[in-house]
């Protein structure tokens, strides 16, 4: 007569390599593996940095905008630059802007 707690171990053993093979195939190998999910990560790291960068852009456009808007010198200063005027002799044609 055999063993029945001998072949209950066999078998228990046998499931468990058959579910340790399958865990390992579904966390690496799988669409929504672990290193995929380290690798988005990485790029949400990435894409906050550049979100960053551009709202601190942004924020500084609006705000030369702003002053642009509201100071005459300066909105002259910027049309100068923007046509290459740069000497003193130099006409700038001023429009003035409907707020």
């Amino acid at each position: 007569m055999r063993n029945l707690s001998y072949d209950f171990q066999k078998i228990s053993i046998f499931f468990f390599f058959l579910l340790t093979i399958f865990l390992t195939h579904y966390l690496f190998f799988n669409k929504k593996s672990i290193l995929i999910l380290i690798d988005n990560f990485d790029l949400i790291e990435k894409k906050k940095k550049i979100i960053s960068q551009l709202n601190n852009e942004k924020f500084e456009l609006n705000n030369n905008f702003n002053e642009f808007k509201n100071n005459p010198n300066f909105r002259k200063l910027i049309v100068k630059e923007k046509l290459f005027l740069k000497d003193k002799s130099d006409k700038v044609i001023l429009y003035e802007l409907n707020n």
